[in-house]
């Protein structure tokens, strides 16, 4: 009989934000935490299990050898269950000056101490920007330079752990209008699953094509309005225009479209079968 347990982790911190160009190329909602933040996750992390104690088999008799393995068996698996982490790791990231909130799911925890990497996505999501990051050179003693504003310091980034429900139901915006489904649902879909482990509500979702980009506002999340995950999940998407300009502006592409498609008037022609070797007449 396996144990019934609940894991629930309570972790947050304050760390300095990384300028871009020294972490590693990141996109998407990912970021990039120190080592000591994984063991700190997995100090804090927390299983009501039954006492170890107690038999973990129903059927445990410690004459039995048969139900002495079984019960060894449990018993090991219950200190395995114990050092365990949910899946997908997802965190409630503060910009703590705006009071901007997004969330993020986690790359790889090999930053400096101290210190967190941002995606690109991200630090725009949070209202950063690299200006901090134009360092002034060092100086040296008795050099000309020994009056120079001494280098800002990194801003700060307030983190959260916050386990969050997979998502069934997005429903995004464009930004501009005469965005036909055809051109970006493919492109859209393949970049959420390779980039991002959340959506946050509110957030404003880039997808590029070549020259191309289209730009969709996340405007309501399913079954948390506030923030979901992606992992392992259906994700039902529904697109609505901005406004009523938009959505006319919208039909105009679409039958502007329709009208240039190959076999029609405006169109090239549809096309056929070649076959070689045939005089054409």
């Amino acid at each position: 009989m396996e144990a019934n347990s609940t894991r629930s982790i309570k972790w947050s911190s304050q760390l300095a934000v990384l300028p871009t160009g020294q972490t590693v190329p990141l996109r998407g909602d990912k970021i990039i935490l120190p080592p000591s933040t994984l063991e700190q996750l997995l100090s804090a992390s927390t299983v009501t299990v039954p006492s170890a104690d107690q038999p973990q088999t129903s059927s445990f008799d410690s004459y039995n050898p048969y139900s002495y393995a079984a019960e060894r068996q449990a018993r090991a698996q219950l200190v395995e269950n114990r050092q365990e982490l949910p899946h997908p790791l997802t965190f409630r990231l503060v910009n703590p000056v705006s009071g901007r909130v997004c969330y993020a799911g986690i790359r790889e925890f090999s930053t400096e101490e101290g210190f967190v990497g941002l995606s690109p996505f991200l630090r725009a999501s949070l209202g950063f920007d690299d200006s901090y990051a134009m360092a002034t050179p060092k100086t040296l003693p008795n050099s000309s330079n020994a009056s120079q504003t001494p280098n800002q310091p990194e801003p700060k980034l307030t983190i959260h752990f916050e386990a969050l429900p997979k998502g069934t139901y997005v429903r995004l915006r464009p930004l501009e209008a005469g965005y036909d489904p055809e051109d970006w649902k493919a492109l859209l879909e393949k970049h959420l699953r390779e980039n991002f482990t959340t959506l946050t509500n509110r957030e404003i979702l880039t997808v590029t094509s070549g020259r191309e980009e289209f730009r969709f506002l996340v405007d309501d999340l399913r079954p948390n309005d506030k923030a979901v995950t992606l992992v392992d999940t259906d994700l039902e998407v529904d697109i609505e225009p901005l406004n009523e300009e938009q959505a006319r502006e919208t039909l105009k592409h679409r039958a502007l479209k329709a009208q240039q498609a190959p076999g029609t008037a405006q169109g090239s022609s549809p096309g056929g079968l070649v076959q070689i070797g045939l005089e054409v007449a």
